[in-house]
């Protein structure tokens, strides 16, 4: 992570011609990022600005009107806004009339999963996994609840639960599934990667993601890549890669009740998760190769290089 002074330095000393920034509409990030931004446009480079999720402009602003004055004059100085979602693109679209706009979905390499197929889903003991960052806004609480309520209904026969990351609530969840009686079915493994990333994906069942809020989580595409259906929320760039019904099911956010309604109707029904695991092979084969966002990123810097 620069510095403002250390990026200006390596502005200076790299003379690059073109830069291309991250950014995120949550406070912190977003100042960050405005301040690396203003630093890049005074030392006369191109930019590019590419925001990861978080708030739309619109909401991001709404508190105050010369906010809101200061957030569009900052969005209008780049080249280029890269955006992940259809739901972004048009919330940019209506706030910066005259800036370019690119879609740009993320992508993921599709190496390590090339020989996915369709799962089975009659084994006998269904995983269902959730694997990122174990803070509140990922839902986690709400699906420990959920199967809580599954428990008590007689339905978590043949169920276990995976958790895998690190996080702030780490303990909190923890003491959670105690307390609800769930600990032989629920499992923290701490955080995981490269092949023991790619073991996990392959030998899950169901991914539980109910976020209150993201743009396009490469862990939504690693998911579908491996065959494994989602029970997601219909936020950020999630609905743009799961449709309800056909690579899994879509709940709405903080709603525990819903979530326990899902895990029901699909473990009742191994072949619809077959065909549902088929479907997300197809769709991370068809639109989430990582060639696919390196092609159209190419396309856009020859065309601001001139």
């Amino acid at each position: 992570m620069f510095s403002p002074l250390q990026l200006a330095v390596a502005i200076l000393r790299l003379k690059p011609d073109l830069i291309h920034l991250n950014t995120s509409m949550d406070p912190k990030a977003f100042w960050r990022d405005a301040v690396y931004l203003l630093i890049a446009k005074i030392l006369r480079r191109k930019v590019i600005f590419q925001v990861h999720g978080g708030k739309l402009p619109q909401e991001f602003g709404k508190a105050n009107i010369l906010f809101q004055i200061f957030l569009k004059w900052i969005l209008d100085l780049p080249k280029a806004v890269v955006v992940l979602s259809d739901r972004e693109y048009q919330s940019y679209r209506n706030l910066l009339l005259h800036q370019r706009i690119e879609l740009i979905p993320n992508a993921i390499d599709l190496a390590p999963y090339s020989t996915a197929v369709e799962k089975n889903f009659n084994s006998q003991e269904l995983k269902l996994v959730y694997l990122g960052a174990l803070t509140e806004s990922k839902g986690i609480l709400e699906t420990i609840e959920a199967l809580a309520s599954l428990k008590a209904a007689g339905k978590l026969a043949h169920l276990k639960y995976v958790i895998a990351g690190s996080g702030k609530i780490e303990n909190q969840l923890k003491q959670q599934a105690a307390q609800l009686g769930l600990q032989g079915l629920v499992e923290f493994t701490g955080p995981i990667f490269e092949q023991d990333k790619i073991k996990f994906w392959l030998s899950a069942h169901l991914f539980i993601f109910p976020s209150y809020d993201e743009g396009l989580p490469y862990t939504l595409l690693e998911s579908i890549a491996s065959g494994t259906p989602v029970i997601a929320t219909p936020v950020g760039g999630i609905p743009d890669v799961i449709r309800d019904g056909v690579h899994g099911i879509l709940v709405k956010p903080r709603d525990s009740a819903e979530i326990a309604s899902a895990i029901s109707r699909l473990i009742q029904q191994p072949d619809l998760l077959k065909k549902m695991s088929l479907k997300c092979i197809e769709r991370a084969r068809e639109s989430y190769e990582i060639e696919r966002m390196a092609g159209q990123f190419e396309a856009v810097y020859e065309t601001i290089l001139g």
